[in-house]
Order: structure tokens, then sequence, then C-alpha cells
């Protein structure tokens, strides 16, 4: 027999999966924001490339041509906005992210999603919220099962019925390639090398170094963050190392 299916509480005891959740997180928290939904939705059907045309994330819906967000993609963020409102419940290490993410999704434009996510506050809703995606999620399956590839099919066949499948669009090259981030760096996500640890000194740091300097807190999107933005290096513990390792020889030298 299989093996017996482990309990929500059992597995957000495991560390690797309270790591996919704040990933799930940080990542929610980027796409859902407005100005980068607005460049998306005007954004042609493919974004280039060597490979077949990439499905667009946006759709047009009702007899207007209304842009939104693609059901598939949708159902994505809701799945993954109902695994953080449950994960919150239970582990309160999670809570800060999610009520970040939760003032993000409140503000999504209304063309965006079919329907408006609950808030981290409306605990009332989370439970039909959660079975509504379950739900959805069966539905969505039942709805891809036909398309399966039977057990007789050739290998080969199977390969290429992405591309067979894949819409002839024209390639055209994309304005995303020259974005450029213009946030603080306090709203990036953790990055490579970098320790949440020394994430978390850095920003108090740079806190009180605005408090000492009599500088008021910047605001982005309605999220105040500290001016200055050089702590942040910091945060990465090769140059942290690095950096006490130097101190120590030039001191004891």
């Amino acid at each position: 027999g299989g093996a017996t299916p482990q309990l929500p509480a059992q597995l957000l005891r495991q560390k690797h999966v309270l790591a996919a959740l704040r990933t799930l997180g940080q990542v929610l928290l980027c796409f859902a924001d407005p100005q980068l939904l607005l460049t998306l939705a005007n954004q042609p059907p493919d974004t280039g490339g060597s490979g077949p045309p990439a499905l667009p994330l946006m759709a047009s819906c009702g007899a207007a041509g209304n842009v939104t967000l693609r059901p598939s993609v949708a159902l994505a963020i809701s799945s993954v906005w109902a695994a953080l409102l449950c994960a919150a419940a239970s582990v309160a290490e999670l809570r800060p992210l999610v009520a970040a993410v939760s003032r993000q999704l409140q503000r999504i434009p209304e063309w965006a999603l079919p329907r408006k996510l609950p808030g981290l506050e409306e605990t009332q809703a989370h439970k039909a919220f959660a079975l509504q995606v379950l739900t959805e999620l069966a539905e969505e399956q039942q709805r891809h099962r036909p398309q399966l590839a039977s057990p007789c099919m050739p290998l080969s066949a199977t390969a290429e019925a992405p591309e067979a499948l894949a819409p002839s669009m024209p390639r055209v090259p994309s304005a995303l390639t020259e974005a450029v981030f213009s946030g603080s760096e306090w709203q990036r996500p953790v990055r490579g090398s970098e320790v949440e640890l020394f994430l978390h000194i850095a920003y108090w740091l740079a806190c009180l170094i605005d408090w000492l300097l009599g500088r008021e807190p910047r605001v982005i999107e309605n999220a105040p963050v500290p001016q200055t933005e050089w702590p942040r290096m910091f945060a990465n513990w090769k140059l942290s190392a690095s950096s006490v390792l130097a101190l120590t020889i030039a001191v004891l030298w």
C-alpha cells in the first residue's frame, strides 16, 4: 500500500514545506502588484524567444473584450492564497508575510480577478473560500483528464503534443526585457546568499539610522520603508562574514 497521507499540522512542521510557503508568498506579493498587472495586460500575446509561443497570462472576456487573468492563472493565485491562509492560522512566523500579501491582494484591480479574495482579517470567510477553491481545482482536473495521453500513445506523440497544441501567434520583442526595478531595496524578496535573520537586523539598523538622522520613512505603495538602503547589503552572509573577518584581522594585526 501507499504511504499514509500526512495531516496539515504535520506538514507545517517540516522546514521544506515552510520554505515553499514563504517562497510562494513572496512570489504572490510581487505578482499582485497593481502596476505589474497593468504592465502585463498591455503586453503583446507572446514575449519572444526561441521556443514555442507561450500562453498569455491575460485573456479577453465578455462582449466588451475586457482583459482579465486567464482562469487557470486566477485559480493558481486563489490556490496559493488559500494555502497561505490555512498555514497562517497555525504558524505564527508566516503571519507577517501573509499580512503583507493580504494588503497587496486588496489593491488588485477589479478587472484582474473574477472575484475578490478574502483578507487575512476576514476569518469567517476563509473556510468557505478554501472549499470553493478545492471544488474549482477538482473541476479543472476533471476537465483536463480526457486530454491526458492514453497508455498506448507513443512517447514521441506525447512529447510533441504541447508544441502541436501551442497557439500560433506572432513573436514580437517585449518591453519587459527593458524593465528596471524602481522601488526600495527593502521591497525586494530574499535573494541568494541572504539570511532572513540578517535581513531583519539590517532593516532595524536602517530604521535606527533614519531615526538618528531625523529622516521620515519613505512611503511606497502605502508601505513605509526606511530611506537608508545600504544596510541591506549586509543581509548577504558572505559579505557579512568577509567584513567581520577583515575587521578582526585589522584589529589584531
